[in-house]
């Protein structure tokens, strides 16, 4: 009799267990595809003390650390091409003017044409990764940019070129937000920050060297040699992203471990017996089955936008102000050495070793400082929810009316920048007064170099903050930035003659940082208010 009692027990024992873990795996589920509309996002390990019992049974990816960062490597391979693109152009626009018999005014219109297209082609391209998965439009992108670099590098006359850079751009302008949403699909929060880091660090160091590389190749081969450099560095890239990129979008293939279908998702990677072995265990739980209307689709009482909303635009100002700010201040470099310091178009490209070298610093520096920033507020966290959950009930109903401790993105990522931009200000400032003044090449690269090694890291954790509001559709919230940033590059270009003119080249970069830290003050609104916000967006 005891035994059959003991048998009975151990049984409803085993039931109640895989309840729970059926409860786990939906629960783990429902809040991945929720995340966005939630008001709060939690994720397991994050509120591991006030849920101790609900641990995930499978780990976030089954990547391991070094397989994430190949996989962002080689994002990062089109996206570096991406980014280099529009300052490998500058050094050849004397070059060009001369061989079409355009003016001045032309010439930037094409510049200003080309950021126009980067940020207005992956609203459309970006709604396609969230909906297909990533591969199937980084390989697309890489081959409209490989055929643009193509038609350049033969083209007659100047409005063909014209065209064709536009295709340029739309082609590959997709690269940065679908390689955030790459980041959002395999790496967990808490270790987002070095892999968002490298992500916007790598592409930032195309931007800046691309003077140096783009006079070297038109000292050597004329201007058509940089359209042909493109065609075959990316062609190369494209060739090894089509080999060993993998599928990651989580509606797709889960945490990795789903074998994919479709023939444009498939990768030669999976042929490796290391990674073939994981999909022997198809985790068919954690694919996200998201919804199928898109961001950019109404939803009831939803902004048909994702940049109306307040705690979105008010982040989007600073970071387009510092980003055009730092694309005038790469503008006027070439034309202030050209014209003011009389520089050969090689010596303008050894220039650009500074901002180069200030990128890559700060692209193996700024990952690792957002996740500290992370790892300390973490901390804090679970220290609240640990406190929290020791008070006996009357204490928690009295405990500011707010229930226990939540998950705060706006300020365990953005209180950080705060500095950057303060450091960066100085250097933009001390750029614009030494090179309109004519002042020693020395102070001019050092406000250069500051410059850029702070704006870096004042650009990318927006990308760690949107990627960690909306998981779901990562590629198209951070495509947003880009929008942000890509609009006011181009409306800086354009009107920095007139502004240097008006105001002088010290001047307009005066302006430009006063509005840099007049629009710190709703950043910091946002700081305080952001979670409220974004929480009272969710629930209408």
């Amino acid at each position: 009799m005891m035994n059959r009692d003991h048998q009975l027990a151990t049984d409803a024992t085993s039931i109640s267990d895989g309840s729970r873990s059926v409860n786990i795996n939906t629960n783990r589920k429902d809040n991945l595809e929720n995340n966005e509309s939630a008001s709060v996002h939690k994720h397991p390990k994050l509120c591991k003390n006030e849920f101790e019992e609900n641990k995930p049974l499978a780990p976030f990816s089954v990547f391991t650390s070094n397989e994430k960062y190949l996989i962002v490597l080689l994002c990062c391979l089109l996206a570096f091409w991406a980014a280099i693109s529009g300052p490998i152009f500058f050094p050849a626009l004397p070059v060009i003017r001369e061989q079409f018999n355009v003016g001045e005014e032309l010439l930037n219109i094409a510049v200003v044409m080309y950021f126009l297209l980067q940020g207005l082609a992956p609203m459309v391209s970006c709604s396609l990764s969230d909906k297909y998965g990533c591969r199937p439009v980084i390989i697309a992108s890489g081959v409209i940019y490989i055929a643009a670099n193509i038609g350049l590098a033969r083209c007659q006359s100047f409005g063909v070129l014209l065209f064709l850079r536009c295709l340029q751009s739309a082609g590959i302008s997709p690269m940065f937000p679908v390689s955030s949403a790459l980041i959002g699909d395999v790496v967990e929060r808490h270790e987002r920050g070095r892999y968002v880091g490298l992500q916007a660090g790598v592409p930032l160091i195309g931007n800046a060297i691309g003077g140096l590389v783009g006079g070297l190749l038109v000292k050597r081969y004329g201007w058509r040699g940089i359209f042909w450099f493109l065609a075959i560095g990316a062609g190369v890239s494209v060739i090894v992203v089509v080999t060993l990129l993998p599928e990651t979008k989580r509606s797709i293939v889960g945490d990795g471990s789903v074998e994919v279908k479709a023939f444009y998702h498939k990768s030669l990677l999976w042929k490796i017996p290391r990674f073939r072995r994981k999909l022997v265990d198809h985790r068919l739980e954690t694919i996200n089955n998201e919804p199928k209307i898109g961001i950019w689709q109404r939803k009831k009482n939803e902004a048909p936008k994702l940049f109306v909303k307040r705690e979105v635009f008010m982040v989007l100002i600073p970071t387009s102000i510092f980003y055009s700010t730092w694309n005038m201040l790469l503008t006027t470099l070439t034309n202030s050495l050209s014209s003011e310091y009389h520089y050969s178009v090689f010596k303008i490209g050894l220039c650009y070793l500074a901002p180069g070298i200030g990128g890559i610093i700060s692209s193996v520096v700024c990952g690792r400082i957002i996740d500290w920033v992370y790892a300390k507020y973490k901390k804090n966290l679970d220290q609240k929810i640990q406190e929290y959950a020791m008070l006996i009930e009357e204490e928690k109903s009295a405990a500011a009316g707010s229930g226990a401790p939540e998950y705060n993105a706006f300020r365990a990522r953005l209180p950080t920048s705060l500095p950057f931009a303060a450091i960066c200000s100085c250097g933009f400032l001390i750029f614009g007064w030494c090179i309109g003044t004519k002042q020693p090449l020395v102070a001019v690269l050092i406000g250069i170099f500051v410059g850029t090694s702070c704006v870096t890291p004042f650009v990318t954790i927006p990308v760690a903050l949107f990627v960690d509001l909306y998981p779901l559709k990562a590629a198209t919230s951070v495509a947003c930035i880009n929008l942000g940033r890509c609009l006011a590059a181009a409306v800086g270009i354009a009107a920095l003659d007139k502004m240097e003119s008006s105001l002088t080249v010290g001047g307009s970069y005066l302006l430009m940082i006063g509005l840099g830290c007049v629009s710190l003050i709703p950043f910091c609104m946002v700081i305080v208010y952001g979670k409220k916000w974004h929480n009272e967006n969710n629930s209408a």
